[in-house]
C-alpha cells in the first residue's frame, strides 16, 4: 500500500510540475507588464517585423 501511495504522489508531483513551469513563464512574460514589454521589444527586433509594420503603416502616423 505504501508503494502505491508513493507512486501516485510521484506521478501527481510530475504532473503538477509540468503545469507549473509553463504557468510561471506565462506569468513572468505575458501577464506582468515588464515581462511583456521585454518580450514584445525583443520580438520587434526580429528581421521581418520592422519591415512588415512599416509596410502596413503602423506606428508612424
Amino acid at each position: 500500500m505504501r508503494t502505491f501511495v508513493s507512486a501516485i504522489a510521484t506521478v501527481l508531483g510530475i504532473l503538477l510540475a509540468a503545469v507549473a513551469v509553463p504557468a510561471i513563464w506565462v506569468d513572468r512574460n505575458i501577464v506582468q507588464e515588464d515581462g511583456f514589454v521585454h518580450l514584445a521589444g525583443s520580438a520587434r527586433q526580429g528581421p521581418g517585423i520592422p519591415k512588415e509594420t512599416g509596410r502596413r503603416g503602423g506606428g508612424n502616423h
